[in-house]
């Protein structure tokens, strides 16, 4: 979130605790801010059907926040990368990011909320009976195929992580997790990486 954007949702914030709470839908649209959400692909956070359905935690978490805020959220950016996104951050074409990983180069370019969204964790897994690649031997790892959902922001860091232990594999990409899922199904790939979110606990 920029900074600009964060004072003013604060500032909104603080006269609603002040006085009473409302809702976005008691103040004209004329008068309520709209305010551009990056919503990029990232399975189960944000999620968008052919219809132009939207869906997914980060999605129904800023829908809820604008229950009580005086403003509108608008979603832009489902056809970018999520780097492309924080981009768009950077000059000002959205808004709101709201699954940022904090880094110290990051908090001096944007502001960052209080508490965390999401926790992430990144897992490589392969199909039950493969007992040619043992966890932790990285030596084992050497030369499969591994599957990836394109655009999604743990790929570059998994790289970096093979890179790190020594090994080299395929990377082999697809569009939807279905796709990917039925990759390692099928046998077209040895194994496949994705990102699983948690809520973190209050």
């Amino acid at each position: 979130m920029n900074k600009r954007a964060t004072g003013v949702i604060w500032g909104i914030l603080l006269i609603i605790s002040a006085v009473y709470p409302v809702s976005a839908s008691e103040i004209s649209k004329s008068e309520t801010p709209n305010y551009k959400i990056a919503f990029y692909a990232f399975d189960c956070y944000h999620m968008q059907d052919e219809n132009g359905k939207r869906t997914g935690y980060g999605y129904e978490m800023m829908q809820d926040v604008s229950k009580y805020l005086q403003c509108t959220f608008s979603y832009v950016g489902y056809d970018k990368t999520a780097s492309q996104c924080e981009e768009m951050l950077r000059n000002g074409d959205v808004d709101i990011y709201t699954a940022a990983k904090k880094t110290p180069q990051r908090e001096e370019e944007f502001a960052f909320s209080t508490h965390p969204a999401i926790t992430s964790s990144t897992c490589m897994n392969v199909k039950v009976g493969n007992n040619r690649i043992v966890p932790g031997d990285y030596s084992t790892y050497n030369g499969i195929r591994i599957g990836f959902l394109k655009r999604h922001t743990y790929n570059d860091s998994f790289l970096d992580f093979a890179r790190e232990k020594g090994f080299d594999c395929k990377s082999i990409y697809y569009e939807i997790p279905t796709e990917l899922t039925n990759a390692l199904i099928n046998d077209e790939v040895d194994a496949l990486v994705n990102s699983y979110i948690r809520i973190p606990e209050e």
